[in-house]
């Protein structure tokens, strides 16, 4: 996978198949390799992406370029504890709970539910589960973190205007603060995308 003229990162060669299960959703495999590293197997089942009710049951590239981040240099964390912020489907945490001690999931409260715990490998490391608005702070988590991660998929202007992407970052910074006061190192990684979609009217 290429980042662009210029960058001057290590990241993992991923190798992807997809397939229908159904009409109950789309299955996607990812394989993450690279020299060195321990090969990784994911599994993600997806929701319709011409349904924009659906979009956080989605694996956006912001995830797949920060999953093959962590995997070619997993080095942050190994026996960590790790947040997920904005959890979606949760591929870079199934990336990361080869390496962690522990996991924290988040999704909105006001989403749907999007991957049950037992989808996730207990014997790889220890998983929580939280609703977690970054928005609202009375949401926020006591516990504070080695590691937090965040992906994102931004959407085109028409269906997200630029301005709010910007208070949305805002938003993300205080929760990260709050998540990594009084640690005294709290290793941060964030990935947006811009997407180009276009859905179906109904």
């Amino acid at each position: 996978m290429a980042l662009g003229a210029g960058t001057n990162m290590e990241i993992s060669n991923i190798t992807e198949t997809g397939r229908e299960l159904n009409n109950s959703g789309w299955l996607r495999e990812f394989h993450f390799d690279s020299d060195g590293c321990k090969p990784i197997h994911v599994s993600i089942l997806e929701g319709d992406l011409q349904d924009p009710d659906q979009l956080y049951k989605h694996s956006f590239r912001s995830s797949i370029i920060l999953s093959a981040l962590l995997h070619a240099d997993p080095s942050a964390f190994i026996d960590a504890s790790v947040l997920e912020l904005g959890s979606s489907l949760g591929l870079s945490s199934l990336v990361a709970s080869h390496f962690a001690h522990d996991i924290t999931i988040t999704e909105n409260p006001t989403e749907g539910k999007t991957q049950s715990l037992e989808h996730y490998n207990q014997s790889l490391c220890a998983w929580k589960h939280h609703k977690l608005n970054v928005s609202d702070p009375s949401t926020y988590l006591d516990q504070r973190f080695d590691v937090i991660i965040l992906s994102e998929g931004v959407h085109p202007p028409e269906r997200i205007p630029f301005f709010e992407i910007g208070k949305y970052s805002r938003r993300l910074a205080r929760a990260v603060r709050h998540h990594a006061q009084g640690k005294e190192k709290t290793s941060v990684f964030l990935v947006y995308s811009f997407e180009k979609m276009r859905f179906v009217s109904q």
